[in-house]
């Protein structure tokens, strides 16, 4: 695991997840690439990930997928996308859990195109949350598994993992379903992970988010939680919003990721969505 260093920038290896720590702020309002609505204007208690380091940890997880299911990438693949040496020519299915994942997810799969990996796009919608809290409920608003995940690796898209119960519940549904679908193996890509403040400090009870969360750990599950393989940042036990993490709706649009101040929580998200 890697720590983000002192000028912002991402400094780990590919299958290392980058450790925001929990006293990390970043200033954000003279600085020109940091962009909101100003309708936004004095929502938000900080800036904790800008959108150039959200891009380049999504490069190395897309390397670090091309290395795990054995493609082997080239030079060539940035150049004219002839890649005749790859070890592994088998497309991936790689499923995006809407909404929040869209931004990642389209991010991710652009930078695999870049290393000529073939891949079958899918999309399925699963909600778990109500306002800022984890409700421990996996509803499925199109519960068709897709047929391309019968005899293919598949990758899970997700923007964030912190009670790991959406996963937990969802994931029995696509590998056991109905259809007799039958895929390969199934893994777990993540932007984002949270740490309990209960796994550092039992009594640290500060936390801005209710829900319990998830701490990142390197293998696929312990005491029946799923564990995901490819994460991007292990972040504090805070509420965050931007780059389509939401509340009721809201923020989405963001290209960065912030931490959600009170007037932001007393706007309440869009009601009517």
């Amino acid at each position: 695991m890697s720590d983000v260093n002192n000028n912002h920038s991402v400094s780990s290896k590919e299958d290392e997840v980058v450790i925001i720590p929990n006293d990390h702020t970043l200033p954000y309002k003279n600085e020109e690439k940091i962009v909101y609505p100003t309708m936004y204007e004095e929502h938000f208690d900080s800036l904790l990930i800008p959108y150039d380091m959200i891009h380049k940890r999504t490069k190395q997880l897309a390397h670090a997928i091309a290395k795990h299911y054995n493609y082997n990438i080239t030079s060539s693949s940035f150049s004219n996308g002839n890649n005749n040496g790859n070890n592994n020519q088998e497309p991936l299915v790689i499923i995006c859990i809407l909404k929040g994942s869209t931004p990642f997810y389209s991010l991710l799969t652009s930078e695999l195109s870049l290393l000529s990996i073939p891949y079958i796009i899918e999309f399925i919608r699963v909600k778990s949350y109500e306002g800022n809290l984890s409700s421990g409920k996996v509803n499925m608003e199109n519960s068709m598994i897709p047929k391309s995940i019968n005899g293919r690796h598949v990758v899970i898209v997700e923007d964030i993992v912190d009670t790991g119960r959406t996963l937990q519940n969802f994931l029995p549904k696509l590998v056991h379903n109905d259809n007799n679908l039958v895929p390969k193996s199934v893994e777990v890509c993540t932007l984002l992970t949270k740490r309990l403040d209960s796994d550092n400090d039992s009594n640290n009870n500060s936390s801005s988010n209710a829900d319990n969360n998830q701490h990142h750990q390197q293998q696929k599950s312990v005491e029946g939680k799923v564990i995901p393989i490819f994460v991007g940042f292990s972040i504090p036990d805070k509420f965050v919003v931007g780059f389509g993490l939401d509340f009721n709706e809201m923020y989405r649009d963001l290209r960065d990721i912030w931490v959600l101040g009170s007037k932001g929580i007393e706007m309440g998200g869009y009601a009517d969505c």
